[in-house]
């Protein structure tokens, strides 16, 4: 992953799941993209290594106002925010990630080993061998559980990425992009536990 994960919790988690999804065939294909208008949840360590990622990109000012639309709509449920049908503001015109190397574990684990045109309408699914679904949400459940105790924090990646860009560069339009946000810390504290419990809802469904 681009950028500095500092965190050994964090790089214990990367390093497990890497192993296991190592060994998953997926139909996820380059340019499939409608599992990107999720809102993915971002620990603030990820936020950090995607904000360097975003400034190196040509004329990155201009993701600004669609981050600053999905921050102002990140306090919806995540059905709700899926069913506005709006794309990642961080994939390119082909649909493809303009910061695939740096991108979260919350894009990076998730995936479907099913008919990719049923992630359309919300309904792709995993039809993986027991051992590995479970594997899979032991690790999610253990993350959930164990980071908020090693001081990480996790927020929706546009909200959570802007201020990420407001700490590393100054200029207005970033100030401007931030304007009347809750902070990271201020978001987890009011909806950090109602999206753990919808994290938790999810993981235990079965695909």
């Amino acid at each position: 992953m681009a950028g500095a994960l500092v965190n050994p919790a964090l790089r214990v988690i990367y390093n497990e799941s890497d192993a296991l999804m190592a060994q998953v065939s997926t139909s996820c294909r380059s340019g499939c993209w409608h599992c990107c208008c999720q809102l993915p949840v971002v620990f603030h360590d990820e936020a950090e290594a995607l904000a360097e990622a975003v400034v190196a990109l040509p004329g990155w000012e201009a993701l600004l106002p669609a981050l600053r639309r999905d921050a102002l709509a990140a306090g919806d449920s995540g059905e709700e925010f899926f069913a506005r049908g709006v794309p990642c503001a961080l994939l390119r015109e082909d649909r493809t990630c303009s910061v695939y190397a740096s991108r979260p574990a919350a894009c990076r684990y998730h995936f479907s080993d099913g008919n990719p045109e049923d992630c359309r309408t919300g309904r792709g699914g995993r039809n993986l061998r027991g051992d590995y679904q479970e594997q899979l949400a032991a690790l999610g459940q253990r993350a959930l559980a164990y980071l908020p105790r090693a001081g990480i924090r996790f927020g929706p990646l546009p909200l959570v990425l802007l201020w990420a860009l407001r700490d590393r560069d100054h200029r207005r339009s970033v100030r401007e992009a931030t304007r009347g946000l809750p902070t990271p810390v201020r978001w987890h504290d009011l909806h950090g536990e109602a999206m753990t419990r919808e994290i938790r809802a999810r993981q235990g469904k079965t695909p």
